[in-house]
């Protein structure tokens, strides 16, 4: 499905949602759509980012603290297939909770793991509760399939 055909089925989000989904391959567009509708309904969730570009990956990288172990070209941000979401309470972000029995990203992780995406709270290298992402494929694979076209997304998912 195209974006324009997942907004229409799915409804509009606020526009720095959309501007966000609209940078993220279809495959993971509809999951992260799809969890983002839910999530509408429970809070003023928004989506904060999308795809990035290896230099804002490197930028991110080089901040302290530390918010990513990933380098340019290692985050599946690179690819368009990760995205971060936080929650809004009277127009600004909220952070904390993140961790325990009263985290604000509870639904967060039960609805990317009941849509089969990867949620960052899992990671066993950084904790990452507002990170979501389609499979958990090596960035080498993807780098490589992107750059030479030798494959699809659903091709390396195996979908």
């Amino acid at each position: 499905m195209s974006h324009r055909q997942l907004r229409d089925r799915y409804g509009m989000l606020d526009k720095r949602s959309e501007d966000n989904l609209w940078t993220l391959q279809p495959l993971a567009a509809l999951k992260v759509r799809q969890m983002m509708t839910a999530l509408r309904g429970l809070a003023d969730w928004k989506l904060i980012c999308g795809i990035r570009t290896y230099a804002e990956q490197d930028s991110l990288y080089k901040k302290r603290p530390r918010v990513t172990r990933a380098k340019g070209g290692q985050s599946m941000h690179n690819f368009g297939i990760a995205a971060d979401v936080c929650l809004f309470v009277d127009g600004k972000d909220v952070w904390t909770p993140s961790e325990g029995a009263d985290s604000i990203y509870k639904p967060v992780a039960a609805l990317a793991h009941k849509l089969g995406l990867v949620w960052g709270g899992d990671f066993k290298s950084i904790y990452d509760p507002g990170h979501v992402q389609l499979g958990e494929l090596p960035t080498a694979i993807l780098h490589h399939a992107y750059t030479t076209g030798s494959a699809t997304l659903a091709q390396l998912l195996q979908l």
